[in-house]
């Protein structure tokens, strides 16, 4: 990836920021391709994807309910494809959601801290359901003797706090685009679950972020890209996707 390409990019991120803190009246609302779910978003990624945008689940936890083991409790896990209607289950067949008794952090690396970490943002999202979804995932179900777990091979976590998951989940990432003049349509979008793209100018954060998140977000973008909801908006010739929400993989 060049390193202009890089440039263009972080400058249409910053430019969209400006445009979002100092001109937000100028902002209108756009028509968005990839809003809804429809036939043209199949069901697995095209040799030429860029990215494979597929399998992605919202993670939530579940309250302690009785099981089958005496007078115990037992808490489980509710998976539902993001951006669209229903799941892949365990038995290959389409639900509304799926459910597993545990999830399986290992193939991640993580220390016991950072997973704890994990835990304890599902954990807030059962507390309080009005923070939204916390951990998106991608992974594979396994089944033990007794029990269905999920084993998670990406985990993306949420970003800002107070966010919502309002508005089309999409991965943002630079398109290759060499900018003669800023700001350009060098941001690439991807419909998660589809094969729906777009090109954008680049996000409109109006505030939602700190410089910190606003570089982290960039630095992501050009490695294996940024989770992101929002909506889409114009000013004059450009297009922009709000930031309601920013997903970065967990770490």
């Amino acid at each position: 990836m060049k390193n202009s390409t890089l440039a263009n990019l972080g400058l249409a991120v910053v430019l969209a920021t400006s445009f979002g803190a100092c001109a937000a009246d100028e902002m209108a609302p756009a028509d968005d391709e990839l809003a809804s779910e429809t036939a043209q978003d199949g069901e697995e990624a095209k040799a030429d994807a860029k990215f494979d945008n597929f399998n992605y689940l919202a993670l939530h936890a579940n309250a302690p309910s009785p099981c089958n083991l005496g007078h115990s409790t037992c808490s489980t896990y509710t998976l539902n494809r993001v951006n669209r209607t229903t799941t892949i289950c365990a038995d290959k067949r389409a639900h509304a959601d799926c459910t597993v008794a545990t999830i399986v952090w290992d193939k991640l690396g993580l220390s016991a801290a950072k997973v704890a970490q994990l835990e304890k943002a599902l954990a807030a999202e059962l507390a309080d359901p009005s923070i939204d979804t916390q951990i998106i995932v991608k992974g594979a179900y396994k089944s033990y003797v007794d029990f269905m777990a999920f084993e998670v091979s990406e985990a993306w976590v949420a970003q800002i706090e107070g966010g919502v998951v309002d508005g089309p989940v999409v991965r943002i990432s630079p398109n290759g685009t060499h900018c003669g003049r800023v700001p350009c349509a060098a941001t690439l979008e991807g419909r998660l679950n589809s094969n729906l793209t777009a090109n954008i100018w680049g996000l409109d954060f109006d505030g939602n972020a700190d410089a910190d998140l606003r570089s982290a977000v960039y630095a992501a973008e050009g490695v294996k890209g940024a989770i992101v909801a929002g909506s889409r908006v114009t000013m004059g010739r450009a297009t922009y996707r709000t930031v309601n929400q920013v997903f970065l993989p967990a770490k």
